[in-house]
């Protein structure tokens, strides 16, 4: 009989299933985002209507996790193996969207809340920290606007800080629970409510919802594919321009150690204004290396 696929909380469909499950949903998202920032976090409510997506059928239901707590309002991101600069941007502007929607309704700019978007990494690059956050810091490194962060959290670098570590592995359990598989996860803190809590959402997703993994609207997956590109090809391009300058001085240089070399300019000198080693400079004039530098005008008499 062959075994089911099984799919962790790293997967974005899940994940957010999740968190907005009836029951639990706040609950888990809340003892996640305290574990990150080290303080009690409530969930106070979803600002964007969000629904469960059942059915293959229902892939226009909006599943983004934004949400008001009580230290501010947060998009909270699952990124599973494909976060990068494209996807670290997009993320950012919807929640300054948001920001920007919410102060024009209010007719006021308020620097008081909190916008912090949280990014959750999985399978993706491994960092010197599980959990950075970045704020608005000038040269000096003082905090000029302290009410819009970015928290980056690596679950990668979470499971290396908490290998055989039983009280690392107790404070993070609530981060370190979204990556596990199915044996795994029935294994772990069997006695903490909220973790089998956890384990029965997305246990019950897995056996009785067919999803439908296109989650992100057309648009958006277009959008981050061309960002991907444009990342791709400016990589590319930098590269290229620091050849194509390269190698346009050394053209230049082997004009001026031709237009040298014509007036009679000992090679050994010639190298040291170009830059040119000496056997370049014998290819170039089509003299062998041991030319002596007095008879290289002879090269040039007309016969």
């Amino acid at each position: 009989m062959e075994t089911k696929e099984f799919f962790p909380a790293i997967y974005n469909v899940i994940f957010k299933n999740v968190c907005i499950d009836d029951d639990y949903g706040k609950i888990v998202l809340s003892l996640i985002l305290s574990t990150i920032f080290d303080r009690k976090i409530i969930v106070k409510r979803y600002i964007v209507p969000t629904l469960p997506q059942r059915t293959k059928e229902e892939k226009e239901k909006n599943l983004d996790v934004l949400v008001e707590t009580n230290y501010g309002y947060m998009v909270v991101e699952m990124n599973n193996g494909d976060f990068n600069k494209t996807k670290l941007y997009r993320n950012y502007m919807y929640l300054m969207s948001y920001a920007s929607q919410k102060e024009l309704t209010n007719g006021k700019y308020d620097v008081k809340n909190n916008y912090i978007l949280v990014n959750l990494n999985a399978n993706c690059q491994v960092t010197k920290e599980p959990i950075e956050i970045f704020e608005y810091r000038n040269e000096n490194f003082d905090c000029i606007l302290d009410n819009v962060k970015v928290c980056n959290v690596s679950l990668d670098s979470l499971e290396n800080l908490c290998y055989n570590d039983e009280e690392e592995m107790d404070k993070y359990r609530y981060l370190l629970m979204l990556k596990l598989e199915k044996q795994a996860l029935e294994e772990f803190y069997p006695e903490d409510e909220y973790v089998r809590s956890f384990k029965e959402i997305v246990m019950r997703i897995n056996d009785n919802i067919e999803f439908y993994w296109g989650v992100t609207p057309e648009k958006d997956r277009e959008m981050l594919y061309k960002g991907e590109l444009d990342e791709k090809y400016d990589d590319g391009f930098a590269n290229g321009e620091k050849r194509g300058i390269a190698k346009g001085e050394k053209n230049a240089n082997i004009k001026t150690a031709k237009r040298l070399h014509k007036l009679g300019i000992p090679l050994e000198t010639i190298s040291e204004g170009t830059n040119l080693s000496m056997q370049e400079l014998s290819q170039i004039v089509g003299g062998g290396a041991e030319t002596n530098p007095s008879d290289v005008g002879k090269l040039f008499d007309k016969k």
